[in-house]
């Protein structure tokens, strides 16, 4: 496929570490269309600082995973491995169960792995049934949100103290 991205003339024009181009701009450009077509006030927001936003809904697997690969990558750095990337790697769907491991930067970076098309529907709107049965278990569970004095937005049993540790350590190594 040839031709440019729909969000061309918004695009910051700098490329990623791996020569891949910025994306961004889409919102801006159908703000544009929307605004010269139609002819009416138009906003457009950038879905990233909404995303960024709502950690409040973020289930509680992905809370306690996120926590998780924060501390062995801490760990990891304390040391001193290095070239290295904390990864999950699912050991069984039923009941959901993943081990986190670490892999070797070089064996990742500048590779994409791309969604299975088998786990795609034949209509291309929406995923098929096996694969929407993976999802529930890995992402099970509300998390609550505490809105204590020092920590705006932290989630309980969060360990921030065992992960203020770790930094402190790999301040004094630095």
């Amino acid at each position: 496929m040839t031709g440019e991205y729909a969000a061309e003339e918004f695009q910051s024009g700098h490329d990623d570490a791996f020569g891949h181009k910025y994306l961004s701009g889409i919102g801006k450009c159908l703000e544009n269309i929307v605004r010269k077509e139609i002819g009416c006030k138009v906003r457009s927001i950038e879905l990233n600082v909404m995303q960024r936003c709502a950690s409040h809904m973020a289930s509680k697997t992905d809370v306690d995973e996120s926590v998780k690969i924060g501390e062995e990558a801490v760990k990891a750095a304390v040391k001193g491995e290095t070239g290295k990337m904390m990864a999950f790697k699912r050991i069984s769907d039923r009941p959901y169960f993943s081990e986190i491991v670490t892999v070797d930067a070089k064996e990742v970076a500048n590779k994409e792995r791309l969604f299975p098309k088998e786990w795609i529907n034949n209509q291309g709107n929406n995923v098929t049934a096996f694969c929407s049965g993976l999802f529930p278990a890995a992402y099970s569970g509300r998390s609550k949100c505490s809105y204590g004095k020092r920590y705006a937005g932290t989630f309980e049993n969060s360990k921030l103290v065992l992960i203020k540790k770790y930094l402190t350590s790999l301040k004094k190594l630095i």
